[in-house]
This record gives C-alpha cells, structure tokens and sequence, in this order.
C-alpha cells in the first residue's frame, strides 16, 4: 500500500507492508504503541514487567544503569514509563524507551517476523514456543500480537525517532495507517 505524506511537507509516496525483512522497526511506533504491550495487566499471567517486579523486568537508576531485574530470560523492560508516565527527566525516559526498544529488537526475526521469539514466546501453544509465563496470546489474531507483528513487518533504513513528527517518512505513514 502507498500513503502519500503530503501532510507532512513530503510529496513522495512511501510504501508501507508487511514483512519487509531489512532494516529496523520504527522507534515511535514502539513507543506509542508496542512498548505498553509488555506492561499491562493480563489474566493469566500478568504482564511481562509485572509493571516492576515481573519476570521480565528491569529496573534503571537515574544515569540509565539496569540495577535490578527480574529472572525471565534475556528479555527485560522497565515499567515506569508506562506506570509514571515520566522520570521527571527528558534524557533519562528517552534512553529508558530506547533500551526497551533495543531488547524488543533484540528478540525480533526481521527476515522473519512470524518466527520473531517476540511473537512465538507469548503465543499458546502448539503455535507458540515453550513459555514458563504462560501464553499471553491465545492465538495471532489477538490485538497485541498484531501490534507487534505490524511494528516488525514494516521497517526502514533507520530506527527513526521517538518523537512521530521528527520520524521517518515511513514511521509516520505506519502511525497514521496503523493508530493503536
């Protein structure tokens, strides 16, 4: 599909589809729409970070150091973005979100996306991959899974930027096409 992106001072078209396979997933769209996936509340189990004392979470001092975390494999994020709305510094929520972003990367299959442990981990098996958490996902039409699958479907040369007005072209287009 092509959106063209007059409203954003671009005349040219940018294609935005499924499964790309080059390039990395966009940093405002994870911000906006995937990093609270990980965070809220679900019934069986909870929810990844346990919003700060899940399995998968990680908690940062003020410089940004991880200084605790919670024992739920190499897949951690910290929560208090998403329970605080804030640090109370700019520089330091950035690089909380970056990092979230960059362990979300961490676990994606970009040449692959279905395979990507970010959407096979969570899924209920015998579609998903073996789990102590539970499945999050009882199957892939579900919402959340879909959220992420677009987000790593659809990437660029550049991970783009938190701020959706500063992104790339193409992150703006996936935002208006794909709104959470």
């Amino acid at each position: 599909m092509a959106v063209a992106l007059a409203a954003t001072g671009c005349a040219e078209s940018v294609s935005v589809g499924p499964e790309t396979g080059a390039g990395v997933p966009c940093l405002s769209y994870y911000a906006m729409c995937v990093d609270r996936v990980f965070h809220v509340p679900r019934s069986n189990p909870g929810s990844c970070s346990g919003q700060g004392d899940g399995c998968h979470a990680r908690v940062d001092d003020a410089a940004g150091r991880t200084i605790a975390q919670g024992i739920g494999g190499r897949f951690k994020v910290n929560a208090i973005l998403f329970t605080s709305g804030s640090t109370g510094d700019a520089a330091l929520d950035e690089l909380i979100m970056t990092k979230n972003y960059e362990t979300a990367v961490g676990m994606a299959n970009l040449f692959n996306v279905p395979s990507s442990l970010l959407l096979t981990k969570p899924l209920q098996e015998p579609a998903g991959v073996s789990h102590l958490g539970g499945a999050l996902f009882a199957d892939t039409s579900d919402a959340d899974y879909q959220t992420i699958r677009t987000w790593l479907g659809n990437t660029d040369s550049v991970r783009g930027n938190l701020a959706p007005a500063q992104d790339t072209g193409l992150c703006q287009a996936l935002l208006a096409t794909n709104p959470c």
